[in-house]
Formats: structure tokens, sequence, C-alpha cells
């Protein structure tokens, strides 16, 4: 199926050209059309009328938006997909600073707020991605921090 801004069959090429200069017009109107093809207005709005101008440049203008939209999301889903890597990196250093063995009680709550603090940014980023396959309750909201017993001989 072709779309709506190409060539009609039964279009001439005088008029497709014509329909071309009216869709790179920043305000539309058939008298601009006329005045840069040097053609009278009539013929422009014969041709405009017998060939569906308006309803051809809506179906273009639409295609615009569409592949615009694609783009966009494209490179909004870079971002989160980058951003999320990030905050991967950030939990997966928070969790190996927890496993440290010398933490103070300070250090552990500032270390478990940062986990939590990325847990929740993942969380947040995958919802705007779209992901919905991942269930929320897979992950444990509550990490468990085991200290390490004091060495008697210290």
């Amino acid at each position: 199926m072709k779309n709506a801004w190409e060539r009609l069959e039964k279009e001439s090429d005088a008029a497709f050209s014509a329909f071309k200069i009216y869709l790179e017009l920043d305000e539309r109107n058939y008298p601009k059309v006329a005045e840069k093809l040097s053609k009278s207005l009539t013929l422009i709005k014969r041709w405009a009328k017998e060939y569906d101008w308006k309803n051809r440049a809506i179906a273009w203008d639409n295609s615009l938006l569409e592949e615009l939209r694609k783009q966009e999301k494209q490179k909004l889903s870079k971002t989160f997909k980058r951003q999320l890597k990030d905050l991967q990196n950030f939990q997966a250093k928070a969790a190996d600073g927890l496993n440290q063995k010398d933490l103070t009680k300070a250090s552990v709550k500032s270390l478990n707020e940062m986990y939590h603090a990325a847990l929740q940014a993942h969380w947040s980023l995958l919802e705007k991605l779209g992901v919905t396959n991942v269930e929320e309750n897979s992950v444990e909201d509550d990490v468990i921090i085991e200290l390490p017993e004091k060495d008697p001989k210290l």
C-alpha cells in the first residue's frame, strides 16, 4: 500500500511537484504555491481539491511526527539504559562496601541507605523503560547486614 503523500496514479508530474511544494511550506496555502510555480491560483486550487492535498498533507505530518516520536523514544531508551547500568554499578559498589569486615555502624547505615536509594532509582528507571516482566517483590527491599564478630584479641 502506498503512502498517501506519494504520487497518485493519475496525478501529473506538474501537480505532484506543486503538492511537494505545498508540503514544504511553513504555512501551507495555495497562493504561495501558485506564486512559487508561476501558475494560476485557480489551477492550484483545482489540483489541491482533485488530489486531496489537505488530507495527504495531514498524513505526511503524522508520519513525520511518528518518526520523531520513535527517534525520541530511542534516545530516551539509550539514556535510561545507560543510567540503569550506572545505577547497577553504584548498587554493586554499595553492596561490596557492605561486605567489608572493618565497617562501623555509621558506615553500614550510609552504605545501606546508598544501596536502597540506588535500588529505588533502579526500579524507577525500569518502570520508565516499560519493563514490566520483572516482579518488584523478586528483589528484597531489606538487606540484612551481619557485622563480623569483634576479634577478642583486639
